[in-house]
């Protein structure tokens, strides 16, 4: 199983706000999936599906980006997923408006 984590700030007042792109990110790949996010474990909001034959978890941290981590942690040992396998999505402020990054670690 894999993570996938989207990070936002939670309420409507920050919807559609840059910081919120882990949560877009997220939604869009649960529409692809076929999947929703129909669990609060881990001050989160949880859904599984499978992408590319990979069973996925998803993961949207309830609590503000700066406390996150607890929720993804948490997630992972108790659904047993690797470090490896953990994908975090979130905005960085230092890339301009569209563009994309990947980093391991």
């Amino acid at each position: 199983m894999k993570l996938i984590c989207g990070l936002g700030n939670p309420g409507r007042e920050y919807e559609r706000h840059r910081h919120n792109v882990g949560f877009m990110v997220v939604d869009a790949l649960l529409a692809r999936a076929r999947a929703e996010l129909t669990q609060d474990k881990f001050q989160a909001r949880v859904g599984q599906g499978n992408l590319g034959g990979e069973r996925i978890l998803f993961v949207e941290p309830q609590t503000y980006m700066n406390l996150s981590g607890r929720s993804v942690a948490e997630a992972a040992r108790f659904y047993k997923v690797a470090t490896q396998d953990v994908l975090v999505v979130h905005d960085e402020l230092d890339l301009p408006f569209g563009r994309l990054q990947l980093k391991a670690g």
